[in-house]
This record gives C-alpha cells, structure tokens and sequence, in this order.
C-alpha cells in the first residue's frame, strides 16, 4: 500500500489530498500505468511525480516506504 499526496487540480480528478492504493511494482512509469488505469482522465493531463521531494522520471525506481507526490504544472513569479 502506498500513500500519494496530490496538489493542486489533481485534487479534483482524485477528490482527496491524499490518495492510497496497492502498489508494489518498481517505476514511476508502473505507478502511472495504475493510475492512468484507475483515473483515465489523468492519462491527459500534465502532471509531475515526486518521489522523495525529488522530481522523478518514468524509469526512477520507487524504494519502499518512499513519500510520493503529484503535482500539476506550476510556475514561479
């Protein structure tokens, strides 16, 4: 079971801040997949996945127990 933070407009999509599912697969790009699966709309929108406070890519592997974020696109100012 993992626990996803989720920020901004995504809170919309998934109706909650904190968003937990079963997952035990390895990527980002599996997490995707599951939750593109789960909330198709998410598979068009732009979003950024951190993975301990770091921006991650599609091939950054998820270690256990890791604290996990969506964000939608931001800008500073």
């Amino acid at each position: 079971m993992v626990q996803i933070k989720i920020f901004g407009k995504l809170t919309e999509l998934f109706g909650t801040d904190t968003y937990s599912t079963s997952f035990d697969k390895k990527t980002v790009a599996e997490l995707k997949a599951q939750l593109h699966n789960t909330f198709p709309t998410l598979a068009t929108m732009t979003y950024l996945v951190v993975v301990n406070n770091q921006k991650a890519n599609d091939d950054t592997i998820i270690p256990v127990n890791a604290s996990l974020a969506l964000l939608p696109p931001y800008s500073g100012g």
